[in-house]
């Protein structure tokens, strides 16, 4: 792990979520964890070689053109490294009809980061069938499919409970948007219908806009009713509060899952849908949703038995690709999860504001 800053996750709450469920895996006393803020150029190669025995980089979404002159940075950066390089987490950017799979302008850029990693480590972690799909058709066989980090943030079980009794004109549910997703009336029916309910935005441009929209249904409300986490803790605990969790986002949802509260992902896009797929997250697609969709029938029908009684499979896998590549998680001793979020929570800024919101 290169050194020393903390990380925004580039402005995106659900970054920060699934690299700190990195951070938490392997904090035991026995390890130095330093931060460098997903910033290539921050250590030399050198340096890290030096300071270093490894290392790792949790990614997301990083195989698309968007992030593709990031991406080459970082495959210098790797190329010159003598340490391992763990990559964790990472997916492909692609439409439903994943046309993207049959061939992509950033093949190339794809091919030479992965070779770099896979001549410092036995595998890649991906975060599901398409991204593995994808490095298979450009000729990488060591491979892993291990889902988001994120899920594995209270270690092996999700406990989720199941959705109990009908959605009330009260409940309070939380819902999330993607700026792309064609399902922003359907969120803006959700908020006016039902008075409790908030928008959780993961930037500050999304916060802006839902302000706005929510200010026009319930003029006054939208300090109270659109929030946006900066850190982990006072998100999840403000998730507690939740009845129901519903939207595009899947970090946003998957903030839900982790404190137990029932989540529908509206898949949009090839990149939740292998998320949702391998952690049997309750989801329905885009195309089934319009203005007029019932969210209390999505509530009612939300199985998560499937999640929860897959999740120490998943999580035993996980397990397995960090021992694997030769990392000492601290999984093995809860000691090691409550010292870690002891420590985040002692960190959070005492700015008095309610759930640390910005």
């Amino acid at each position: 792990m290169a050194r020393g800053k903390r990380g925004r996750g580039h402005g995106n709450s659900g970054n920060i979520l699934f690299a700190q469920s990195v951070y938490k895996s392997l904090y035991t006393p026995r390890n130095q964890i330093d931060v460098d803020g997903y910033d290539p150029d921050f250590a030399d190669a050198e340096e890290m070689n030096d300071r270093y025995d490894a290392y790792v980089l949790p990614l997301a979404n990083a195989f698309r053109p968007q992030f593709e002159e990031q991406l080459q940075r970082y495959t210098a950066l790797i190329g010159r490294l003598k340490i391992p390089c763990i990559v964790v987490g990472v997916g492909m950017q692609a439409g439903l009809d994943l046309e993207e799979l049959a061939g992509s302008p950033m093949d190339q850029t794809v091919q030479d980061f992965v070779s770099a990693v896979l001549d410092r480590s036995p595998a890649i972690g991906v975060r599901g069938e398409h991204t593995r799909d994808y490095l298979i058709r450009l000729g990488f066989r060591d491979v892993e499919v291990i889902g988001c980090p994120s899920l594995y943030f209270n270690g092996a079980e999700l406990s989720l409970r199941p959705p109990c009794g009908a959605l009330d004109g009260d409940a309070a549910i939380a819902v999330n948007h993607t700026p792309s997703a064609a399902t922003a009336q359907f969120a803006r029916n959700v908020l006016a219908f039902y008075p409790n309910s908030v928008f959780v935005a993961q930037e500050d441009r999304n916060a802006a806009t839902w302000r706005e929209i929510v200010s026009a249904i319930s003029p006054g409300d939208a300090g109270d009713r659109v929030r946006h986490f900066k850190d982990i803790p006072p998100w999840l605990a403000f998730m507690k509060t939740r009845t129901f969790s519903i939207g595009t986002r899947i970090h946003g949802n998957i903030a839900a899952l982790l404190a137990g509260v029932p989540a529908v992902v509206i898949v949009h896009d090839a990149r939740t849908r292998e998320i949702v797929r391998y952690h049997e997250i309750p989801h329905v697609s885009v195309d089934a949703i319009t203005e007029n969709s019932c969210i209390a029938d999505m509530f009612g029908s939300a199985d998560i038995a499937a999640a929860n009684a897959g999740a120490a499979l998943r999580f035993g896998r996980y397990k397995e690709f960090l021992e694997k590549s030769g990392l000492d998680h601290g999984y093995d001793d809860p000691n090691n999860a409550a010292a870690f979020d002891s420590r985040a929570a002692s960190a959070l800024p005492d700015d008095g504001a309610p759930y640390g919101i910005a």
